[in-house]
């Protein structure tokens, strides 16, 4: 298990993860003046190609809706 833990990508930190999350957002708004529920989907799609399988996508869904 300690071997193949060495070849995963590193899980952001909650820290880390609350700022992808507000450059996600900073960089949507750029876009759109405004972002409502609808957007969720945008963030995660932007998350996911920009933090692939560094992120526990469920703890984003959470802190992407609050921010929402």
């Amino acid at each position: 298990m300690v071997v193949l833990q060495c070849f995963l990508p590193k899980v952001l930190s909650d820290a880390e993860l609350d700022t992808a999350i507000e450059a996600a957002l900073v960089g949507l708004r750029a876009d759109n003046s405004r972002l409502g529920k609808s957007a969720m989907g945008q963030v995660m799609a932007v998350l996911k190609a920009e933090y692939p399988g560094q992120i526990d996508m469920s703890r984003a869904v959470d802190l992407v809706r609050a921010r929402l």
